[in-house]
């Protein structure tokens, strides 16, 4: 694993990364030299793969752009987690030719109320068919993963999430307990 970030600046209420979690959500990047060095390092130990562990590996378009750039030149694949508001097209052009194979977006719920109500998460149900569309496009996998439990959570809410995952036809679905 390797972490070109720390921290993502959203408010996801249920997050430890997250404003008013740990250093406050506060966002900050390596430089993508560090980055490739570290990269580097374990491509002369065989690793021809790897896994961005960063909350939003796309948090900074540009900067996300110029790391790929560079990952291009290491021909290796990599997975990372990100949100669906922070894919576009550009991005996902970055990504595939970077040698992305796969991304997890956190859903955490399935409709417009419960992720901006009560887990301040700040996206919609759009963007996140949106996001799963342009991982088929772009051939690149994709997981969905939603939280299961939320206080204000009632049955409706929860077969809603299954609908959603069935509509969106990613890779991989996960339904986590919320604890």
């Amino acid at each position: 694993s390797v972490m070109a970030t720390r921290g993502c600046g959203f408010k996801c209420n249920f997050c430890l990364s997250a404003k008013g979690g740990l250093n406050d959500g506060k966002f900050r990047p390596r430089g993508i030299k560090n980055i490739i060095e570290e990269i580097n390092e374990y491509k002369k130990n065989g690793v021809n793969a790897i896994q961005f562990w960063d909350d939003t590996f796309t948090m900074q378009k540009n900067r996300t752009i110029a790391l790929c750039n560079e990952l291009k030149k290491l021909n290796i694949k990599f997975v990372c987690n990100t949100r669906v508001d922070k894919v576009d097209e550009e991005i996902m052009t970055a990504l595939r030719e970077a040698g992305c194979q796969s991304i997890f977006f956190g859903i955490e719920a399935a409709n417009d109320i419960s992720l901006n109500s009560f887990v301040d998460k700040g996206i919609n149900v759009d963007q996140i068919k949106n996001a799963i569309g342009l991982c088929k496009r772009y051939n690149i996998n994709s997981t969905m993963s939603f939280i299961l439990g939320n206080v204000n959570d009632k049955i409706g809410d929860i077969n809603q999430m299954t609908e959603l995952a069935i509509t969106c036809n990613p890779n991989y679905v996960l339904f986590n307990i919320y604890t």
